[in-house]
C-alpha cells in the first residue's frame, strides 16, 4: 500500500464528492463550514480529516504507520421557501449519491487506501430555513510515510 498523507486523504475524498453533479468545494475549512455565511451555498461541501488512530500491531518506522482516519463530509442543500419538504427530501436523497461517489470502485484509490461509510452524524435545517446541512462520517485505512 503506497503512503498517503492526511492532507491527501482529505483531497481524495473531496475529488470524489466533486464527481456528484453540481457540487463545489467550499473555500473555508470544514470546521467553519456553516458558521461563516459565505461558506454555505447550494450543493457546496467541505471535507475534514477528523481523527486518526494506528492500526494495532502495524507500526514500523521503515514501513510507515498504518492508520484508520475518520473523515467528515459536510454539505449544504438550498431549500426553496415554497418547496421545503420536497427540497429536504432531495437533500436527504443526495446523501446516497455522495456515499456512492466516495465508495465507487476505483483501482487507483484502492491501491493506496480503502474507505468505508460509517454513519450520517446530522441532518439539520439552518435557523433561517435556507439550507439543509448534512454531515457524513467515513473511515479511511491508509499508510503514512514516516
Amino acid at each position: 500500500m503506497a503512503a498517503v498523507s492526511l492532507a491527501n486523504v482529505r483531497q481524495r475524498i473531496a475529488v470524489r464528492v466533486l464527481t456528484v453533479s453540481g457540487f463545489t468545494e467550499s473555500r473555508v475549512p470544514a470546521d467553519l463550514f456553516g458558521l461563516i455565511p459565505e461558506s454555505v451555498g447550494h450543493k457546496r461541501f467541505a471535507v475534514k480529516v477528523s481523527t486518526s488512530a494506528p492500526v494495532a500491531s502495524r507500526q514500523a518506522v521503515r514501513d510507515g504507520l498504518y492508520l484508520t482516519t475518520t473523515v467528515l463530509v459536510r454539505y449544504a442543500y438550498r431549500l426553496r421557501p415554497k418547496d421545503l419538504k420536497t427540497d429536504v427530501d432531495a437533500a436527504t436523497d443526495t446523501e446516497e449519491l455522495i456515499i456512492a461517489a466516495i465508495l465507487a470502485d476505483d483501482s487507483t484509490l484502492k491501491a493506496s487506501m480503502s474507505v468505508q461509510y460509517l454513519s450520517t452524524l446530522s441532518r439539520t435545517v439552518t435557523s433561517s430555513g435556507e439550507y439543509h446541512l448534512t454531515e457524513l462520517q467515513f473511515e479511511a485505512l491508509h499508510r503514512t510515510s514516516m
